[in-house]
């Protein structure tokens, strides 16, 4: 049997938010990658039956008892990190990513892929105003990603040289996002209408790998700078 031919459409009970937790009612769900490699049986999923979706937006519907910084009606996202323990060596250094007793969105528990899903209140952001919905949920994986790449792992500061390989969703993001944080950039693809989108949003150099020679072009870009 086919995997795609494991995954249905169902009416589910409500999940009823517990101590700490909030229910949220989506109104945007992200489709990523990873969820069609989920479809398509070539990454392993742990629980059965699951709800899948990990990139949520939505609104609080309802707190559970002990949640005190949220309240329905709040705008707020979820993303891969349903719940990290805050307490182990990853936890406490800024890597909760890394986090051995993680639990994750629409993989190890229920994901956005319904009507409504519940989070810890710990674990949920608010959507700043101005921000939509779909936006919201491009920011939990798209945008988190490369900001935490260019921030936390390669501490990129102002002036830097900065080249980012590969100019999908995630490496636009990142020339975005190290365009803003002052560095010069330099986008490198093989595909021309990309290189141009990457200058259109801020890319000061651009590299068409499959024409130039690199290391001779960032020799030149550096020497320029």
């Amino acid at each position: 049997m086919s995997p795609r031919n494991l995954f249905s459409i169902e009416d589910v009970p409500t999940p009823k938010p517990g101590y700490g937790e909030v229910l949220v009612r989506v109104k945007a769900v992200g489709v990523c990658h990873s969820d069609l490699h989920a479809i398509d049986g070539e990454i392993p999923v742990p629980k059965r039956p699951l709800i899948l979706g990990r990139e949520v937006a939505g609104v609080i519907e309802e707190v559970g008892e002990g949640v005190k910084d949220l309240k329905p009606g709040d705008r707020v996202a979820l993303s891969w990190l349903w719940w990290t323990c805050g307490r182990c060596e990853y936890c406490l250094t800024f890597r909760e990513n890394l986090c051995p007793n993680q639990i994750n969105t629409g993989y190890s528990t229920n994901g956005g892929y319904a009507e409504f899903v519940k989070a810890p209140a710990s674990h949920v952001l608010k959507i700043p105003d101005g921000v939509s919905f779909p936006e919201a949920t491009s920011c939990t994986d798209a945008a988190a990603m490369p900001y935490r790449a260019l921030t936390y792992a390669s501490k990129v500061e102002l002036g830097d040289l900065v080249a980012i390989f590969g100019i999908g969703g995630l490496g636009l993001n990142a020339a975005q996002i190290a365009k803003l944080m002052g560095a010069r950039v330099v986008a490198v693809d093989i595909v021309e209408e990309k290189l141009e989108l990457a200058r259109k949003y801020g890319a000061d150099y651009t590299v068409n790998a499959s024409k130039e020679d690199q290391l001779s072009t960032y020799r030149i870009l550096v020497e320029r700078m």
